[in-house]
């Protein structure tokens, strides 16, 4: 116990126990009052430009969460920044009692917290977690191989497989992840997405008293998005947002593909391996589109590309309406080729 300067806290796959080898590590630096998120950014870059074991680094302050990305010792580190309103970070610290944010007046630091708050809710939402964090695994895996995992073009994330993993084991408590892996992609064949993907009730997601008003996720504020999979804490949100009707298509299709493999193995036909074979997407469309970044030096392209990749998913929503008469759907490529020299 006691009180420390900064509280380092883990949270997205490593937290949920279901990280590989080439996962990223997400982690929250809790700071005091007198630590902005301004000078975290910019006088933690220099000191951890300066350590032998960093490389890679990269700063992106204008992200819908404000991040430090580097490679420590090859381990992609992702490293945010929430700010809390008192002299020093008690330890240990309570991230799961909304009463954490009451005092809180900036969206970021809200934002920024629940990331490690959907995290432990998610765990908490579930009877049998060592079930949950095999069939997530298997899932996460599918998903990657699968090329229907990357929440910046238009699919899932990290953050949304979890919770519609964790939804089937809340539906079916008793099962084993053999059997609930048959169910998952059952359900959501069936089911599909226009439909909420919900662990907890909105009403149990309320501020604390006294907390700065956010908006949230409500059914039936706003136009629907092709895919709704919420938050479980406050704010609720639509962990699917960025999904668009193209990319909801490809992964039902997905869903679909898989269901047939997972129910041939229930009835004794065949095996899982299938599930898990690479994407054809080169292979799978007549006519593909190729977006080129070019820069002169490397810092400037890291930071152009990942902003042009962060407007692929608007690209493929201009398709789907501008190209309405002949486009079935824009199917965007989880894949970033490069960087390469050019002459």
């Amino acid at each position: 116990g006691g009180k420390r300067a900064v509280v380092m806290v883990p949270f997205g796959s490593y937290c949920l126990g279901v990280h590989s080898s080439d996962s990223d590590i997400d982690v929250l630096a809790i700071v005091p009052r007198h630590v902005t998120r301004q000078a975290f950014l910019t006088e933690l870059e220099p000191v951890l430009r300066q350590h032998p074991s960093v490389s890679g680094l990269h700063v992106v302050p204008e992200a819908f969460v404000p991040v430090i990305k580097f490679h420590w010792d090859g381990v992609d580190i992702d490293l945010s920044c929430a700010c809390l309103p008192l002299d020093a970070i008690p330890s240990p610290l309570d991230l799961t009692d909304s009463e954490i944010l009451k005092d809180l007046r900036d969206a970021k630091d809200v934002t920024c917290l629940n990331g490690p708050r959907v995290t432990y809710e998610i765990i908490r939402r579930v009877r049998n977690v060592d079930a949950f964090r095999t069939l997530l695994r298997c899932v996460k895996m599918w998903a990657r191989r699968r090329g229907i995992y990357a929440n910046i073009v238009g699919f899932p994330g990290g953050v949304a497989w979890a919770i519609m993993c964790a939804f089937v084991c809340q539906l079916y408590p008793n099962m084993d992840a053999s059997m609930l892996a048959e169910k998952f992609f059952w359900l959501y064949s069936s089911r599909g997405f226009e439909v909420p993907v919900k662990i907890a009730s909105v009403d149990e997601c309320k501020p604390p008293k006294g907390a700065a008003y956010m908006s949230q996720w409500s059914a039936g504020a706003g136009p629907p998005r092709p895919m709704q999979v919420i938050t479980p804490t406050y704010p609720v949100a639509n962990a699917t947002f960025n999904a668009s009707r193209s990319t909801v298509a490809v992964v039902m299709r997905e869903i679909a593909r898989a269901h047939g493999v997972a129910s041939g193995v229930a009835q004794g036909r065949g095996s899982y391996a299938p599930l898990f074979a690479a994407s054809d997407f080169f292979d799978a469309y007549n006519n593909y589109v190729a977006v080129e970044c070019l820069s002169q030096d490397e810092a400037a392209l890291k930071a152009f590309h990942g902003y042009v990749e962060s407007q692929i998913r608007k690209l493929v929503e201009k398709l789907e309406g501008e190209c309405s008469d002949y486009l079935a759907f824009a199917h965007p490529c989880t894949e970033r080729f490069g960087p390469r020299g050019v002459e």
